[in-house]
């Protein structure tokens, strides 16, 4: 009942014209300059990374690593070691990044319409970072975008057994690139109106849900609804 509610509201939605909201964001590709670092050189290399990414080489590091200060030579040789066959396929994957930065500007657009004082991020930072790590972050002036779940459904790692393991299929089938404006947008929702609703009685999950797939459909109208539902 709840969601036929829902879905009710949102089939009566009417879209506002937001075209006229100026949006400044820049979209860095961090994952670019990390893969290029000079391992004969790592310690100035890892200098140069963070005085372009000030704040978050270092967010980079220690939370979505998880490297300390004493291991993060070690753990950054590790992970290229690891992951650079990943990098490669994402420059054929995500060459050009143009149609996800609309969307999400887009996005945005609708955030400040809905929610003026809300402080927009000004960055849209690309990384890679672990497969059991973090997808999707929302930093004090950036929405961090970790491409290592978002490769494409049928990329071999989500297929292998450990992907498997992590990620069972009704879950890694969203990780396509058609999602990242979707899980930056939820980020902005869940930043702005926290969910305080675990552990509560399941009716009040459901509520909770429901209202969160409203708003997402609010501040993302022109998108398949498909792409929306599945909010968790």
């Amino acid at each position: 009942c709840i969601m036929l509610v829902v879905l009710g509201c949102r089939s009566k939605k009417s879209i506002p014209d937001v075209s006229g909201i100026k949006i400044s964001l820049q979209t860095e590709r961090f994952e670019k300059d990390f893969f290029s670092l000079d391992t004969l050189q790592l310690n100035s290399s890892l200098q140069k990374l963070y005085e372009k990414y000030p704040g978050f080489t270092k967010d980079y590091l220690f939370n979505i690593l998880g490297s300390s200060a004493d291991s993060a030579t070690k753990e950054v040789t590790l992970f290229l070691r690891s992951y650079t066959g990943m990098y490669q396929a994402s420059l054929g994957k995500f060459k050009q990044f143009n149609s996800v930065e609309k969307e999400v500007v887009r996005g945005l657009q609708f955030v400040k319409y809905y929610f003026p004082q809300y402080p927009l991020p000004k960055k849209l930072i690309t990384f890679i970072g672990p497969i059991n790590g973090y997808g999707n972050i929302i930093t004090p002036n950036a929405l961090a975008v970790g491409l290592q779940l978002s490769m494409g459904r049928d990329y071999p790692l989500y297929l292998s057994a450990e992907g498997q393991q992590l990620y069972p299929p009704f879950i890694s089938r969203k990780f396509e690139p058609a999602y990242i404006p979707v899980n930056c947008i939820r980020n902005i929702i869940d930043d702005m109106y926290p969910d305080k609703s675990m552990g509560k009685p399941l009716i009040e999950q459901m509520v909770e849900a429901g209202k969160r797939i409203y708003l997402l459909d609010r501040l993302l109208p022109e998108l398949p609804d498909t792409l929306k539902t599945g909010y968790t």
